[in-house]
């Protein structure tokens, strides 16, 4: 069963959560990775760089990729140290 890219976003936000509740600060995902882990289908890779961009907070960096045009290459490092809501996000769904 194909995801969607809001569940990917709620896996990412998970993922940020357990750093966040450890004392860890930056976590950096790759689209590829997720997608290894996941086990979905090729035609996923649009729906987790979207899961991956809604996650992204100011402050957040791109490490690698176009996000203008992310494929698997997209890597986003995420910084769990403040996941506070007021933290806009860089982009919307």
């Amino acid at each position: 069963m194909m995801k969607t890219a809001e569940d990917y976003a709620a896996i990412i936000q998970w993922k940020k959560s357990e750093f966040h509740n450890n004392g860890w600060n930056a976590l950096d995902l790759k689209a590829a990775d997720i997608m290894k882990k996941e086990d979905p289908v090729l035609d996923e890779v649009d729906s987790v760089t979207k899961g991956m961009l809604w996650n992204m907070r100011e402050g957040d960096t791109v490490l690698k990729g176009d996000v203008q045009h992310p494929d698997q290459s997209l890597t986003i490092r995420y910084y769990c140290d403040n996941l506070d809501e007021t933290r806009k996000s860089v982009f919307n769904h």
